[in-house]
C-alpha cells in the first residue's frame, strides 16, 4: 500500500500508513525505510540526520521484503542521498550516491541503480541520473516503455531530457 501511495506521489496518505505501521511493529523494517522514502518526496521535511540515523538502524537488516542486508543497507544509503539532495547538500548526495550501487551478486535487477538515478537528479545531476537509468534499463528493458509513458513525479525533471528520450525509446 505505501509503495503505491509513493508512486503516486501521495505523501500525506504514505506518511500516515509509515507511522502507523512503524507504531505497531517498531522492529519492522519496511516500516523504517518507508520513513526514509517519505523523506525523499516534495513537501516533505528533508532532515539528514535522521535520515542518517534511520538508515543506519538495526531495523533495516529486519527488512521482511526479502533481498539481502546488504542491497536494502544500500537501497536505505541512496534514500539518504536523496535526502541530501533535497535538503540543498547536493555534494555530499552526489558522492553517497556515487557509493551505492553493488555487482549482479547483490542487486541482481540493478534496482540501485534507479534509485541512485533518482537521487542524481535531485542532486542535480542529469547525466549521471541518464546513465545510472541507462544499467538498470539495460537489465530491465521491459520497464523502457512504462518510463516513455510516463517517468513518474522521481523522473519527470527528465521528461524533455535528449538522452533520456533515447534511452527510454531505445529498442
Amino acid at each position: 500500500m505505501v509503495g503505491k501511495l509513493y508512486d503516486l506521489d501521495q505523501a500525506v496518505a504514505a506518511t500516515e500508513w509509515c507511522d502507523e505501521g512503524r507504531r505497531r511493529f517498531p522492529d519492522n523494517g519496511v516500516f523504517t525505510m518507508c520513513q526514509l522514502y517519505v523523506m525523499t518526496m516534495r513537501g516533505q521535511h528533508p532532515d539528514a540526520a535522521r535520515a542518517w540515523l534511520l538508515a543506519n538502524s538495526d531495523a533495516i537488516a529486519n527488512d521482511p521484503r526479502g533481498g539481502s542486508t546488504e542491497l536494502q543497507k544500500l537501497d536505505a544509503r541512496l534514500m539518504v542521498a536523496a535526502v541530501l539532495a533535497r535538503a540543498g547538500l547536493k555534494d555530499s548526495a552526489k558522492a553517497v550516491a556515487k557509493g551505492g550501487t553493488a555487482g549482479t551478486d547483490v542487486d541482481p535487477d540493478r534496482y540501485l541503480y534507479m534509485q541512485q538515478a533518482f537521487a542524481l537528479l535531485l542532486a542535480g545531476d542529469k547525466p549521471g541520473s541518464v546513465g545510472a537509468l541507462k544499467v538498470f534499463l539495460t537489465a530491465n528493458p521491459d520497464q523502457r516503455k512504462a518510463f516513455a509513458k510516463d517517468p513518474g513525479w522521481r523522473f519527470v525533471d527528465l521528461a524533455d531530457n535528449p538522452a533520456f528520450r533515447r534511452l527510454v525509446s531505445a529498442d
